[in-house]
């Protein structure tokens, strides 16, 4: 039996024949640094072998998948995507972290509700590990293909097209949002407000984000006005930045930016702390739960 990192490449030879000899052989790298990350992974933490084989799985479905859809799209042979995407060996790494750390945040018991949830990645891996997920997000294509990934995957999740500021969110015991991001809005503010006035709810984890988006959207935590606010979130986004004094800088407005965000919460009286995703950018969790 293959196991996903050789099926993959035996697609790749056999489906992506039209993709030229450099991005074989960067594909072909790429593979084999996500089959190394696993392997250590499974290693390093042996009790969590189903949550790695499931990001495994979803990974390489959603790389496989979106490599296709990009070389049809622009008549591309692969380069134009791995270079705009910035798709590499760290990238993958990167993402394997992330969807490790917020799974094990999320309790395994109860249901989940993953929130501005894109393609539904969290949904999808608590689906996998036998809970019921609802996933929520606006933008109708990324609903179709979470829905075409959790088929692929034959797995039953309940996606929904939908705008988290509108109307009452669907029931759930625990909330995830991964680098929820908005022009114009707060949007990690509005979902920890919301948490906090849904008693049911008894958990969240929000993976936070630059917030350049968000300058202009000052959430009125106590200790901060809207000009400091707005220069924090500006200085955010530099997390991104080639130089490594810029990228230092951005992430101390980030942690700025997420301590505001826990004193709030713990001024209702809950339980909140940020926790950090070694090996990755951008790697802030808000961790809260009713105590």
């Amino acid at each position: 039996m293959f196991s996903p990192i050789e099926r993959i490449k035996e697609n790749g030879r056999t489906k992506l024949s039209d993709v030229s000899e450099n991005i074989r052989e960067t594909t072909e790298n790429i593979l084999n640094s996500l089959e190394r990350t696993v392997n250590e992974l499974l290693d390093r933490h042996p009790k969590r072998e189903s949550d790695i084989r499931n990001i495994q799985q979803l990974l390489l479905l959603k790389g496989e998948r979106d490599l296709r859809y990009w070389m049809k799209k622009r008549q591309d042979n692969g380069e134009k995507f791995l270079k705009e995407f910035s798709i590499s060996a760290e990238f993958f790494q990167r993402k394997f972290f992330e969807l490790m750390a917020l799974l094990e945040e999320v309790p395994q018991d109860g249901s989940v509700l993953d929130i501005a949830c894109g393609t539904g990645d969290i949904a999808i891996l608590a689906a996998m590990r036998g809970q019921k997920t609802i996933g929520i997000e606006l933008n109708p294509s990324q609903i179709r293909m979470g829905k075409f990934y959790a088929q692929k995957l034959g797995i039953e999740v309940d996606l929904r097209v939908g705008n988290l500021l509108e109307g009452d969110l669907p029931a759930a015991d625990h909330w995830v949002a991964k680098h929820p991001c908005a022009k114009g809005i707060a949007l990690p503010d509005e979902i920890l407000k919301r948490w906090e006035s849904v008693d049911s709810a008894h958990t969240l984890t929000c993976m936070t984000c630059c917030q350049g988006k968000a300058q202009d959207s000052f959430p009125g935590y106590s200790g901060i006005d809207a000009n400091e606010w707005k220069h924090l979130c500006r200085v955010s986004d530099w997390t991104n930045n080639s130089d490594e004094m810029k990228r230092f800088d951005g992430q101390v407005a980030m942690d700025k930016i997420d301590a505001f965000r826990v004193g709030f919460l713990r001024e209702q009286g809950l339980s909140a702390e940020v926790k950090k995703v070694e090996g990755t950018i951008k790697g802030n969790m808000i961790c809260c739960s009713r105590r």
